[in-house]
């Protein structure tokens, strides 16, 4: 793994190619050719970021020979939509699909793909697998949300209920509290500042998050694809017990779960993510790299 690529440095936005969805909608998204490559990773992002805090794992994947396309979900970072305020977690699941369908992973040279997705875009990539999944060939999920732990979802449920009765795109604020985030204080001030990510979350997204993560957590389906969960030990942002019950009942004949016991919620941000990388590229390589 490439160290000298290093998360913290700068929240770049690399060239974007900009996709319309048959709403006109445009969906923001940058592509990661690497020479030779022998796979495809689409990167689903979670809520709030964009695909900017994803460079440096972009980056680092290929330079291992690995092609990787990063977009921004509607409604986050350049796409089009409200910052903030999803009213139909359709409008993800539809934004990621037309990111995997569009022809910018090369699947025509037969290189296979899989899909990583974090925390609200992990869930997003659960919901959208039962339309997506004959294009890939493995899932990593990190820190999916497949539930809220108890204390928030009794905090904000009947706040955002009440709210969503009067105006569901009523928007409040989120503290900023990126120690909740990642260990690392090199980047904390980052994400305050960064212009890009949200900073607020309308009444109707907050309910349809709890409503779908536990809708995904029921199911507990990957399709049988070759699965790989990365956990985090210090997560307050998702449930991990929801997380564990998930992965137990998940059907697949290869599946593995990684868990980081002192880590926080994200773990590509955190002060070992090259660590958490090298694991994820011992799992891509050890499926999917030709053998010479």
């Amino acid at each position: 793994m490439n160290s000298s690529i290093r998360a913290g440095l700068s929240r770049v936005l690399p060239p974007t190619e900009g996709l319309t969805d048959t709403q006109g909608r445009r969906l923001a998204t940058s592509y990661y050719p690497a020479p030779g490559a022998w796979l495809n990773v689409l990167i689903s992002h979670g809520y709030a970021e964009h695909r900017g805090w994803w460079h440096h794992v972009a980056a680092a994947l290929q330079s291992e020979g690995i092609n990787v396309l990063t977009f921004d979900h509607f409604c986050h970072g350049a796409s089009d939509g409200p910052r903030g305020d999803v009213a139909d977690y359709g409008l993800l699941t539809g934004g990621l699909r037309l990111a995997l369908e569009a022809g910018l992973l090369p699947r025509a040279a037969g290189l296979p793909i899989v899909l990583l997705g974090h925390s609200n875009g992990g869930l997003a990539s659960l919901l959208a697998l039962g339309a997506i999944h004959q294009h890939l060939a493995g899932l990593v999920l990190c820190s999916p949300l497949l539930g809220v732990p108890w204390a928030t979802a009794a905090a904000g449920w009947p706040v955002a209920r009440l709210l969503a009765l009067r105006n569901p795109g009523r928007l409040w604020p989120i503290e900023h509290r990126p120690w909740r985030l990642t260990h690392n204080r090199a980047i904390w001030d980052e994400y305050r500042e960064d212009p890009l990510r949200i900073h607020h979350i309308s009444a109707r997204f907050f309910l349809g998050m709890i409503e779908q993560s536990r809708a995904a957590a029921r199911e507990a389906s990957c399709q049988g694809l070759p699965l790989l969960l990365l956990s985090a030990g210090e997560d307050v942002v998702v449930s991990v017990a929801a997380m564990g019950r998930w992965f137990e009942r998940a059907q697949s004949a290869d599946k593995q779960r990684i868990d980081y016991p002192h880590a926080r919620h994200e773990l590509f941000n955190e002060s070992n993510w090259t660590l958490v990388l090298g694991d994820v590229t011992n799992w891509l390589t050890s499926r999917f790299r030709p053998q010479p």
